[in-house]
């Protein structure tokens, strides 16, 4: 039945989702841009529809793309994550956000302060760095927030994402340049996501 429904949601993207009820669960597709790239331990070779709880893993040296209605996603080298009824949970990589949807990683949850913008996400172990590209961006954990202004970025020292409920989140925050954020996330963020100390890896996109 679920693989029935996978396929009837395949269809409805490849006609556009402009008729879908917004009250309706919302319809996904992930595209694999390099390496590989596996929908609930599957590999997806010209894309999938994603339901929500469906786990994403994205391989070293690999990139993928979900879109969805309102957000497109790029995932980095790497990145775990999973759709979720109104989120994506990024378990670990990077993940650079264009449209309204929001991101929680560990504790924390990631969104544009209007209705939507663009951000880049990068969780690494108890590191979360957030880059609000274009429009601001509001991170929050509990009764903590933090702003981080368009052009700007953040660097959180957090629990990990697999972390349970007791921790309170944002303990530490530094702000960080656009530009320094940007140099982490391509440098030491994606050598330590590859596991590959010396190797550089290829960008998914030119826009990423």
């Amino acid at each position: 039945m679920r693989s029935f429904v996978r396929m009837n949601l395949a269809a409805l993207l490849a006609w556009g989702m402009v008729c879908l009820p917004l009250s309706a669960a919302p319809a996904a597709m992930v595209t694999p841009l390099a390496g590989i790239v596996s929908l609930n331990g599957q590999s997806v070779v010209n894309g999938s529809a994603v339901l929500p709880g469906d786990a994403i893993r994205v391989s070293a040296q690999g990139g993928a793309r979900l879109t969805l209605p309102g957000t497109a996603v790029l995932a980095g080298a790497n990145s775990r994550f999973k759709l979720a009824a109104n989120a994506i949970r990024l378990n670990y990589g990077t993940l650079k956000v264009s449209g309204r949807e929001a991101v929680q990683s560990g504790m924390e949850t990631i969104a544009p302060a209007a209705v939507s913008g663009v951000f880049t996400v990068t969780r690494l172990s108890s590191v979360l760095y957030v880059s609000a590209n274009h429009g601001a961006v509001r991170v929050t954990a509990g009764s903590k927030s933090y702003n981080i202004a368009a052009g700007k970025a953040m660097r959180f020292q957090t629990a990990p994402a697999a972390a349970g409920s007791g921790s309170s989140g944002l303990p530490v925050a530094a702000v960080v340049g656009i530009a320094a954020a940007a140099a982490v996330v391509t440098g030491v963020v994606v050598h330590e996501a590859t596991k590959c100390s010396n190797c550089v890896p290829a960008p998914i996109s030119p826009s990423f």
